[in-house]
């Protein structure tokens, strides 16, 4: 009986209001990986240059869902690989120095009292 009128008693119109409000968590790990050249060429290339391939090898193929990213990653080398060495070296640039800003970024010391305005933005948006 006890159960039942705390469950009754649990669930009135101010039941919500008995509740800490809700708590956003940023996390503080690891952003991942820095994306490779070919990567880095896909992200920016991909409706314009991959997309209509693979559209076309799911069409003919009947690709299930599950082998499709087998054809966006055999699409993607396709891509990559017509693309001029200019191109290619202007990518592997890219992602070289997007490697260098992560390193960079992940050396601050968390243990500094004072932090300036520019290296909490750092801190924050490199996520």
């Amino acid at each position: 009986m006890q159960q039942i009128m705390n469950w009754f008693n649990n669930r009135g119109i101010g039941c919500s209001q008995r509740h800490g409000g809700t708590m956003i968590v940023i996390g503080t790990g690891s952003a991942g990986r820095s994306l490779s050249a070919k990567e880095l060429y896909s992200k920016e290339n991909y409706t314009t240059k991959i997309q209509p391939g693979v559209a076309l090898i799911v069409k003919q193929e009947n690709t299930s869902q599950d082998k499709r990213l087998a054809v966006i990653s055999r699409c993607t080398s396709e891509a990559w690989n017509t693309e001029s060495k200019e191109v290619q070296k202007q990518y592997e640039d890219s992602a070289a120095a997007k490697r260098k800003e992560k390193e960079a970024t992940q050396k601050m010391d968390p243990v500094i009292e004072k932090r300036t305005p520019e290296e909490y933005a750092t801190y924050i948006f490199r996520w």
